[in-house]
């Protein structure tokens, strides 16, 4: 597999709809230090990589850098050409039902011997939520979908 900080090959394997989930993501999550790994024998596949700096101020991130950023834009400067209008449909939809339920499922799975206290987790999960219909509406106007 190859490393890369840009998305290409979008008109391989199904990239066209992976890269729609990669823009959603970052900006979902804050990404930073972008490594997307391609799968060079398959149809140049991208998948995502590397999540240990997502989120405002990477690996170091707090509740303080969460909530300085909580409404604040960070979309990924990429060119949309070819991207899927009906991923970016289904993304708009998925994140549009995003939960505080749904989310601290999820939270909940985080090991206990990671670093991050009860009220470090409550308070991602409210970042997630409230960022989920942001991203939402930036990736609509993004790409001039309409759901």
């Amino acid at each position: 597999m190859d490393q890369t900080e840009t998305l290409s090959h979008r008109h391989r394997d199904e990239n066209a709809a992976r890269h729609a989930g990669i823009l959603a993501l970052y900006d979902w999550c804050w990404g930073d230090d972008v490594q997307w790994l391609i799968g060079l024998t398959d149809d140049d596949r991208y998948y995502s990589h590397d999540h240990g700096y997502f989120f405002p101020d990477g690996e170091g991130w707090t509740e303080g850098s969460l909530m300085q950023n909580v409404h604040v834009p960070h979309q990924f400067a990429d060119n949309d050409v070819g991207i899927s209008p009906e991923s970016v449909k289904q993304l708009v939809i998925a994140l549009r039902a995003i939960t505080p339920d749904a989310l601290r499922a999820e939270l909940v799975k985080i090991p206990e011997s990671w670093p991050v206290t009860d009220s470090d987790l409550e308070c991602l999960g409210y970042f997630l939520e409230q960022r989920a219909p942001e991203v939402a509406d930036r990736l609509l106007a993004r790409f001039g979908v309409v759901v």
